[in-house]
């Protein structure tokens, strides 16, 4: 099982390994333009590669199984 979050910073707050408790902030919103990931399919209308925010500042939160994207209502549980 593998946890993935989209349109962040590539700079992380945490690591491979850390801890997190619930609200612990995990990461910031990345800028608009990075360079340097490998196979990043997004684009700005210029040509230059996003983190995927062109829509506005927003977070992809998924999880993979065996790579697979599955709902993440099935493995979180949410709190009111």
């Amino acid at each position: 099982m593998k946890a993935v979050y989209c349109h962040t910073s590539p700079d992380f707050l945490v690591k491979v390994g850390d801890y997190v408790e619930r609200s612990e902030v995990l990461g910031q919103i990345g800028p608009l333009n990075v360079y340097g990931i490998l196979n990043n399919p997004y684009k700005d209308k210029n040509g230059n590669p996003t983190n995927g925010s062109t829509t506005g500042c927003h977070l992809h939160f998924s999880i993979k199984i065996d790579g697979k994207a599955c709902n993440p209502l099935d493995y979180v549980e949410i709190k009111e």
